[in-house]
């Protein structure tokens, strides 16, 4: 489906680019909407090879405490590392 998107945009640039050689539309239009198309499929190209649900590290709230205890459980929460650590996430 992204490929046909893709050849779409890239066959529609084409056919703007050809009309204002030949005269049919005035070079200016057809640069804007080449700089459009190409702004769309970047738009789209980010989209796909992004992962939706990822929150950057740099990103994520702060801890509101400030105790030492809820860094610990928010660790342990975070990168279990063992079953014990899961199950101590359970009895919460």
């Amino acid at each position: 489906m992204a490929f046909l998107v893709w050849a779409l945009f890239l066959y529609s640039a084409v056919v703007f680019t050809a009309l204002a050689e030949r005269g049919g539309i005035e070079g200016i239009y057809s640069l804007i909407y080449d700089l459009l198309t190409y702004l769309a499929l970047a738009c789209h190209a980010k989209t796909m090879l992004t992962d939706p649900g990822s929150v950057p590290k740099f990103a994520a709230a702060p801890d509101l405490d400030g105790g030492s205890n809820s860094q610990s459980r928010s660790q342990s929460n975070a990168n279990p590392s063992s079953l014990d650590s899961i199950e101590v996430v359970r009895q919460r």
